[in-house]
């Protein structure tokens, strides 16, 4: 019986982890977006890793909206962020 309630507090640790990990990433994703994405507000949807991000810029086919998981390592999510930037850069020019 120890061994299971073990497992659980195990699991329960890395979940905790996991929100805790989400929740950085939420906040650097907002911060991001704040500094360098200019007409972009970002809406994270309550309990999940995703966030929606509004922007007029993102045209007819997306209905002005992105749908963004931010449940990634860091570099991934930076260098995805990274990539929207200058597409949106590009896009105004």
């Amino acid at each position: 019986m120890g061994h299971d309630f073990d497992r659980v507090i195990e699991r329960r640790g890395t979940e905790s982890n996991k929100w805790h990990k989400y929740g950085a990433n939420r906040n650097f994703l907002a911060d991001y977006a704040r500094k360098h994405l200019p007409g972009v507000v970002v809406a994270p949807r309550e309990g999940t890793s995703l966030a929606w991000l509004d922007g007029a810029t993102f045209g007819r086919g997306g209905a002005g909206f992105v749908r963004l998981n931010f449940g990634c390592p860091r570099s991934q999510l930076a260098e995805g962020l990274d990539r929207m930037r200058d597409a949106l850069a590009a896009a105004r020019r």
